[in-house]
C-alpha cells in the first residue's frame, strides 16, 4: 500500500460578488541551486537580478553576481564590436548609402587606484553625420562610465557601476 501524498491545506475563501472560492496554499518550493555554468547560460539580467534578489545563500549570491558581470561584460564588447564594424563599413564605402558623410571618434580613458582596488573608465563616441548638399548636421554623443572596486576584506567582493549617458542633436544649415 502505497502512502497518499500530502495535499496543501484548502481555504475557502469569499469573494465579492458572494461566490466562494477555494484556495491552495502552495508550500514554499525548494529547488537546488544552479552551477555556475547554468547561470552563464542565463542570457536575460533581470532574471539574474531577480534570482539575486531572492536567494539568501552566501555562495549562491556570489555565483549569480559573477554572472551578472560576465553577462555585463559581454554586453559592452558586443556594443564595442558593433560600434568598429559600423566605423569600418563607414570608412570602407565613403560617400555610399543615404549621401551623408559619417564620422565617429572613439576615447577612452581609464584611471586606476594606486592599490590596483578600483579602476574607473569613461569611454566616449561621437558620431558626426555631415549631408553631402551641407545643408544637415547630425551629431550623437554616447558617453559610458564604469567604475569596477575589488575589495580583500576577508571576503572578496566586486562592485561594478556602469552609467551611459547619450545625446542626440540635428541643426539644418540655411541654403
Amino acid at each position: 500500500m502505497e502512502p497518499e501524498p500530502a495535499e496543501p491545506p484548502a481555504a475557502a475563501v469569499e469573494v465579492a460578488n458572494g461566490a466562494e472560492q477555494t484556495r491552495v496554499d502552495k508550500a514554499p518550493e525548494r529547488r537546488a541551486p544552479l552551477s555556475a555554468e547554468e547561470l552563464m547560460a542565463i542570457e536575460d539580467e533581470s532574471i539574474l537580478d531577480k534570482m539575486l534578489d531572492q536567494t539568501t545563500e552566501y555562495e549562491e549570491r556570489k555565483l549569480i553576481r559573477a554572472a551578472l558581470r560576465e553577462l555585463r561584460q559581454k554586453k559592452r564588447d558586443q556594443r564595442d564590436k558593433e560600434r568598429e564594424r559600423r566605423l569600418q563599413e563607414a570608412r570602407a564605402r565613403p560617400g555610399e548609402g543615404r549621401g551623408n558623410t559619417a564620422t565617429e571618434t572613439t576615447t577612452q580613458h581609464s584611471q586606476r587606484a594606486a592599490d590596483g582596488s578600483a579602476v574607473s573608465t569613461v569611454t566616449k563616441t561621437e558620431r558626426l553625420v555631415h549631408s553631402n548638399d551641407g545643408t544637415r548636421t547630425a551629431r550623437t554623443t554616447t558617453v559610458e562610465s564604469s567604475f569596477v572596486r575589488r575589495s580583500e576584506n576577508g571576503s572578496s567582493s566586486t562592485m561594478v557601476q556602469t552609467k551611459t549617458f547619450s545625446s542626440s542633436s540635428s541643426k539644418k544649415m540655411g541654403r
